[in-house]
């Protein structure tokens, strides 16, 4: 019965609808969306994206959760799953075999301006959709007369094909086995007028929607096209592209914004293979352009890129990113003319880390432009103990122009970082950090921790035992770590790549790894502590948060890892993301 009630308001939303039954030429789906559509969203081979989504791992999962059993009681829900039970039997299949026979042909989902939508679906079976189209028809007008409003249900032809509404906001009819539906009933016309060639041009007849379906692949199940020519034109979304107000932020997606700045198309492509599912987005703009201030978001030479992700034990993210900082702040004028609370934050604290050298030219000159971030779940020493919330350790890894002369910069930076963090912690009363210099092999490194607590009572000791911060500079690089063991497994996997003579991955400007298994041991090693900021911040009931929380390490479970990558060549940027499932 779980299974059969899968999905079944989908179901509904797809039935809804009208018209008439005739023969009909195999045109493409395109030709009939106007040439004015922003955002066109196709569905090309929905038995590929079906298939995966009712399997039996991605079935269990939903219908064994709380939040769809809570749906499930619903009376709306349970109406659904008597019709869905009445069309299983009437043409002896399950709801997988239903949505396959209703939009087995492909379905588009196009979007214009005034906020028009035109959603067409193509159906294996013309008789399934004609007799789901008479339930509906039927429902409508008993709903309508108990309203009181036996107008509301209209129905009138054009073009030889009937038309109807249920309300103002929508109008829709069956053109042999396509269903078209509208929020406005002049879009219904103007699509029939395509049909019937005397409406205009299409979208399929646009030089930018041909070059962005092609971008989108060949094999894709699934594409999307966006009008970034036209959007830009809007000025809301023209000034959030062009806002500039969290350096952090702004060094992080600067070339992703450059990028969309400079298009006047996005694509996207979906493709399903066995238990992976793979995006790709591709855009006609560069990355970055020389000479402009977001020159530092990407490598400009095509066979130079970000360099490839650190590998340590216990990993849960990995990143890696070119971006130049020395040419990110010495164009801060021009990317933030109104100075931000946060730059003005960071200029004061460097200015105290770095007293008397120029930031710009002294101290950020001396990094190259790869910038690689790592976070990985604790193993915690019994000396210390384990804390009662767990935090993951993090660090940042730079490489440097001149390591010999960057190593005393950097030391006594770190340094007086750490002297004003134990003056501060000394002025509440608070243990401080102790600084030492162990070596692994033969690299000699910084750290500091906090001296072993008192014995606990067995519930975890004080949040502060997941730092023990540290530097290290092996080789050509800069380690900034929040514990002393990812440093040390980071000394060893720079060790490990300097042996491979790793090389960057060119013409890309970031990489991105998460593996999920590393983020459910962290949730559930925190699981008590999330409970209860979920039920603080949301005000709700301890079970309502064990079972959102619970919906959560659900899915993460089916997840075994995310890669993305993103780069820019030959005045085009891409990003593919890739996500591996697995059975829990």
């Amino acid at each position: 019965m779980l299974r059969t009630a899968f999905l079944a308001s989908f179901l509904a939303m797809l039935l809804t609808p009208a018209g008439l039954f005739a023969a009909e030429p195999e045109v493409p789906i395109s030709s009939w969306i106007g040439d004015d559509a922003v955002i066109v969203l196709e569905v090309t081979q929905p038995a590929a994206l079906l298939d995966r989504v009712f399997s039996d791992d991605v079935v269990k999962a939903v219908t064994t959760s709380p939040v769809y059993q809570q749906i499930l009681a619903a009376p709306q829900a349970r109406e659904a799953m008597n019709l869905v039970k009445y069309f299983e039997g009437r043409y002896q299949t399950d709801l997988h075999g239903l949505l396959k026979k209703l939009t087995g042909g492909g379905l588009s989902l196009a979007v214009g301006p005034n906020e028009s939508a035109l959603l067409i679906v193509e159906a294996e079976d013309p008789a399934l959709l004609t007799e789901a189209h008479d339930f509906f028809v039927m429902a409508a007008k008993n709903e309508a007369q108990k309203a009181n409003d036996v107008d509301r249900v209209k129905s009138a032809e054009y073009r030889g094909v009937t038309g109807w509404s249920f309300n103002k906001n929508e109008a829709h009819a069956i053109v042999g086995n396509r269903l078209l539906l509208a929020n406005k009933p002049d879009l219904l016309k103007a699509a029939l007028d395509r049909r019937a060639q005397e409406g205009g041009k299409s979208i399929a007849d646009v030089p930018v929607f041909q070059t962005a379906q092609k971008a989108a692949g060949p094999s894709a199940c699934a594409r999307a096209f966006v009008n970034l020519a036209v959007l830009k034109a809007v000025p809301q979304f023209s000034a959030a592209l062009n806002r500039n107000e969290n350096p952090l932020g702004t060094l992080l997606v600067a070339p992703f914004l450059s990028a969309l700045r400079e298009a006047n198309w996005l694509s996207a492509g979906l493709e399903v293979q066995g238990s992976s599912v793979q995006l790709a987005f591709v855009a006609d703009g560069a990355a970055a352009k020389p000479d402009t201030p977001s020159a530092f978001g990407a490598a400009l030479d095509p066979q130079d890129g970000a360099l490839a992700n650190l590998t340590v034990p216990r990993q849960i993210a990995s990143a890696s990113l070119f971006r130049d900082l020395h040419g990110f702040y010495a164009a801060k004028d021009q990317l933030f003319p109104e100075r931000t609370s946060g730059l003005i934050f960071f200029e004061n604290m460097m200015g105290i880390f770095f007293t008397g050298r120029d930031l710009t030219e002294e101290v950020l000159a001396e990094t190259m432009p790869d910038i690689r971030v790592v976070v990985a779940e604790q193993q915690y020493d019994p000396k210390y103990g384990t804390p009662k919330v767990q935090f993951p350790g993090f660090a940042l890894v730079m490489r440097l122009r001149d390591p010999e002369k960057s190593r005393p910069i950097a030391e006594e930076a770190w340094q007086k970082a750490l002297g004003l963090i134990n003056f501060t912690r000394g002025q509440q009363a608070l243990p401080g950090l102790i600084i030492d210099r162990p070596a692994l092999g033969d690299v000699r490194y910084s750290t500091a921790a906090f001296a072993p607590d008192k014995p606990s009572d067995g519930s975890g000791v004080d949040v502060r035992f997941n730092f023990q911060p540290a530097l290290a500079m092996p080789g050509p690089y800069l380690i900034l770590s929040s514990t002393d063991a990812l440093a040390r497994d980071l000394i060893e996997a720079l060790q490990r790549e300097a042996a491979s003579g790793a090389k960057p991955v060119a013409k890309s400007h970031s990489l991105f790894e998460l593996r999920a298994p590393q983020v459910v041991s962290i949730l559930k090693a925190n699981w008590e502590a999330i409970i209860q900021q979920n039920m603080v911040e949301k005000g709700n009931q301890r079970e309502q948060s064990e079972q959102e929380m619970g919906l959560l390490l659900t899915v993460l479970s089916y997840l075994k890892s995310l890669d993305a990558q993103a780069g820019s060549d030959n005045g085009q940027s891409t990003l593919n993301v890739r996500l591996d499932l697995q059975a829990p």
